[in-house]
């Protein structure tokens, strides 16, 4: 029989299991647990938005991920790469376009809502990531900037929070190598909202390949980067949901069932996936219309968030110029002939 109070590492300043003398249980500093990442698709898996994005301060491609920096050419993209990327086989692409000139920052972040943030308040926390730069890469020294910015505000701009703290931003020395890298930072007590993310500072004309990729984005508790939680695909799609929602799956998709209410308006409701984490602003796109399978009358119309909406629900009305329907059927609204019509739900911060 082993007797022991503790374990501790050879190097270590504290005990990772701690042996109870009196009841012969222990407790442990245990690193790999499940639900330890605060981050949200940091495996850059969900992409619900348009396949790329070329706009400063916006969502998208990958969901709960923003641009920042300065107004100049650059396209976000969403790529595929098993042999850089074993865990997930995704990376967002930052690629800054070849022949530009324009010298700001750029980079991507993401915010944690204020009911995620609060358990780290006063705690030494490690934001880790996996990441590799082109061959053109123009950020002075090879250096790629990661962050921890926090506020004092509830669910703000990530990027412009209530008394934002940006005062730990790290130099990391990158490379064409796809590499694991990490940070440790110490949570004022009094942040109830978390930023995370990296940028670089675009310097001189941009080659062919100026761009960084980056995935198995991670935030935890404790100085020690643990190996990166992978999340299933429908659980972080589901985790995704929360802030944002795109219906639209090709031509004469269906967006909600309603009723005709008068000769050439529609009203109906789509249920939302999962309960969003605030009342959504709702974008639609694209051609669509509302289909009267009783009177097989198909319009086109246009449709919008009638204001009488919820986190679970969003009731929408439409209208079709020129229609002559009968009020009262039972009719559907949703994509005409058109591949790019979409319906976006957003709640992001």
């Amino acid at each position: 029989t082993l007797k022991a109070g503790a374990i501790r590492g050879t190097g270590a300043s504290s005990d990772a299991i701690t042996v109870h003398s009196t009841d012969g249980t222990f407790s442990g500093n245990i690193t790999n647990r499940p639900n330890k990442n605060a981050l949200i698709n940091g495996g850059m898996q969900i992409a619900q938005r348009a396949s790329s994005n070329t706009a400063i301060n916006t969502y998208g491609p990958l969901d709960r991920w923003r641009t920042i920096g300065g107004p100049m050419g650059f396209t976000i993209t969403q790529v595929t790469d098993a042999t850089n990327y074993p865990n997930t086989h995704y990376a967002l692409k930052a690629h800054r376009t070849a022949g530009n000139t324009q010298e700001y920052d750029l980079g991507v972040v993401q915010g944690i809502e204020t009911l995620n943030s609060r358990p780290f308040a006063g705690k030494q926390v490690t934001f880790s990531f996996r990441a590799r730069v082109g061959a053109n890469f123009s950020g002075p020294s090879s250096v790629l900037k990661a962050l921890i910015w926090t506020g004092t505000g509830t669910d703000d701009n990530p990027a412009n929070m209530t008394n934002h703290n940006s005062t730990s931003q790290t130099d990391i020395t990158v490379s064409t190598t796809a590499t694991k890298y990490s940070v440790t930072y110490t949570i004022p007590s009094s942040a109830t909202q978390i930023t995370c993310g990296v940028f670089y500072q675009c310097r001189g004309t941009a080659g062919a390949n100026d761009w960084f990729e980056i995935t198995d984005c991670q935030f935890e508790l404790g100085s020690v980067p643990s190996d990166f939680g992978y999340c299933d695909f429908q659980s972080e799609l589901a985790r995704c949901q929360r802030y944002c929602w795109v219906q639209g799956e090709g031509n004469w998709s269906t967006f909600a069932q309603g009723t005709v209410a008068g000769s050439n308006s529609w009203e109906g409701q789509a249920r939302l996936p999962v309960t969003m984490r605030a009342k959504p602003s709702v974008t639609v796109s694209g051609t669509t219309r509302v289909w009267d399978a009783g009177g097989a009358t198909n319009a086109s119309a246009t449709g919008t968030d009638s204001g009488a909406s919820t986190k679970d629900g969003v009731w929408h009305t439409a209208t079709c110029s020129g229609a002559s329907f009968t009020t009262g059927r039972s009719s559907l609204w949703g994509a005409s002939n058109d591949s790019s019509a979409r319906v976006t739900y957003s709640a992001e911060l």
